[in-house]
């Protein structure tokens, strides 16, 4: 290869593209080039004794089923090999050319995924996968398995393996195989041991089984319980925690470490508990009433104290009364779909005409509004049906067919973002029985891959680069609306359940937020009756 000539090899479903330079710059399959995986496979940083490593002039070489890149510095020598004989493997061989000691405190492999691409990826030592798929949800996954070697991290556009000390001599090879599974399921179904899938976050009481290996020797904190379970369904090693916090588990075997750090967590009913006692101890106005900052922090302490044994109950009315009534008086704004929420509910708690009445007002000119429908917005529909008799007929035929009207117009919208196609998706799940039309149902089906796809689709580990935790609990408060059936289609080829999915994120924010209240714990408390 020479000048800027470009290879293009086709290794069993793939189509690969490898640069003049050795670097692979583009993976498709075959049958669909329009829907590429991956911009670049390449070498990352390279750090030895603390300082970044250059490299002289690469050298490639290539023949009809191999391309191999070697680059060499002072004492060391480093060649990245893909072969396609059977499929795609992607080998990396470090050797320690010099006559001292080599300590590298950091060694990366670039892979880069194409546009709209989202990355998942699990690394835990000697057990490693990285997997991307359509922005969308459709089609067919890449995902690359380590074989040989240890991990230990997986960032955006970065592999990151151990830190390595190689004496004068010593080689050190790392290898993945990649390969295009028809969905996330597949992937976490069909490598089998090749694949660790695990969930990282759990609740307090929830125990993680790990595998019965008699070559391995587990090590804990001496703050988990481990248990052996040999049941008909289930065999393995039970940890468990009685403490929330994060711990380091290893396997340590033969063939390499398996290292996971987990995390377990309160119930969530118990930081919506914690969340309301924080907001509870804030600032008070001169008659000592507690000010509440936001809709954020009102949701969650209408919330806990609909849920009972708030001990401060009736300062938690005075706060939520007083809130409601600033919200009245300025229901000429738009106001947002988490205000409108708040108002249902507290005309749900009180039986007051007037937070109804702004909610209603606040609705309609949300409805109305030539924009995509905002967060919260399809959960306030669903309120205000719910509110029933309350309201008058015509007043919810209105509310109704607004609804429907905006889900409708936005559907012709191509392009949106993820933010605006989750609010789209919330607000066509709340009218669904009225979107009999087939096109509507199929951009239901369309936007709920995509849904699936902005959370990772339940392949292992957990996307790369998530969201905030505001959008992510938003997400997730919308997977919990799916119906429990009839969307199957859509969420039967994901990696998880779409509950297992939404209890697994759910405790990833939870883990996050700690005890700090805002937008996301107002999201996870509106679902808190699914936790």
């Amino acid at each position: 290869m020479s000048g800027s000539t470009t290879a293009t090899v086709d290794a069993g479903p793939l189509t690969i593209e490898v640069a003049a330079d050795g670097r692979v710059t583009g993976a498709c399959p075959r049958t669909r080039p329009e829907r590429g995986f991956l911009a670049e496979v390449d070498l990352g940083p390279v750090v030895g004794d603390g300082v970044p490593l250059t490299w002289s002039k690469p050298e490639v070489v290539a023949d009809a089923d191999e391309f191999a890149i070697t680059r060499r510095t002072t004492g060391l020598e480093i060649v990245l090999r893909h072969s396609f004989t059977s499929g795609w493997t992607t080998r990396l061989l470090i050797v320690n050319t010099g006559a001292t000691q080599t300590r590298l405190e950091r060694v990366a492999l670039r892979v880069r995924a194409a546009p709209d691409q989202r990355v998942s990826g699990l690394a835990a030592g000697a057990r490693a996968c990285w997997a991307t798929q359509g922005g969308d949800g459709q089609g067919p996954v890449l995902a690359g398995c380590l074989l040989a070697g240890s991990v230990a991290s997986i960032i955006p556009d970065t592999i990151e393996l151990d830190p390595l000390v190689l004496a004068p001599g010593q080689r050190y090879v790392v290898q993945w195989r990649w390969d295009v599974f028809a969905s996330p399921r597949s992937v976490t179904l069909g490598p089998g041991t090749d694949v660790l899938l695990v969930d990282t976050c759990y609740e307090l009481g929830e125990a993680m089984l790990l595998p019965l290996d008699p070559d391995s020797a587990l090590v804990v904190s001496d703050q988990l319980r481990v248990e052996t379970v040999e049941e008909d369904d289930s065999q393995g090693l039970a940890v468990t925690a009685d403490r929330p916090g994060s711990y380091r588990v290893e396997l340590r075997g033969a063939k390499g470490d398996l290292r996971l750090d987990l995390t377990w967590v309160r119930p969530l009913a118990d930081h919506v508990e914690g969340w309301a006692a924080s907001i509870l101890a804030g600032p008070r106005t001169r008659a000592g009433v507690v000010d509440l900052p936001d809709v954020a922090s009102a949701l969650v302490l209408q919330t806990a104290l609909g849920a009972g044994g708030l001990p401060d109950a009736e300062q938690a009315v005075d706060a939520l009364e007083r809130y409601a009534d600033r919200l009245v008086a300025s229901a000429t704004e738009p106001g947002t779909g988490l205000a409108v929420v708040f108002l249902l509910g507290e005309h749900g708690r009180t039986g007051d005409a007037e937070p109804l009445g702004a909610a209603l007002t606040g609705l309609r000119r949300l409805l109305d509004r030539d924009r995509p429908p905002p967060a919260g917005l399809g959960l306030g529909v669903l309120r205000s049906v719910l509110a029933g008799a309350a309201i008058e007929r015509h007043q919810v035929a209105a509310v109704l067919a607004g609804a429907v009207r905006l889900a409708t117009r936005t559907s012709g919208s191509r392009g949106v973002d993820d933010v605006a196609a989750t609010g789209e998706l919330e607000l066509r799940l709340a009218v669904r029985p009225l979107l009999t039309d087939d096109p509507g149902e199929e951009r239901l089906h369309a936007l709920v891959g995509r849904l699936g796809a902005s959370l990772g689709g339940g392949l292992p580990g957990g996307l790369i680069g998530p969201p905030g935790f505001d959008e992510l609990a938003h997400r997730v408060a919308v997977l919990r609306m799916l119906p429990e059936e009839g969307l199957s289609t859509a969420t039967r080829m994901w990696g998880a359940p779409p509950a297992a999915l939404a209890h697994r994120l759910t405790l990833q924010v939870l883990k996050g937020l700690g005890d700090r209240p805002g937008h996301a714990a107002a999201w996870l408390s509106l679902v808190q009756r699914h936790g």
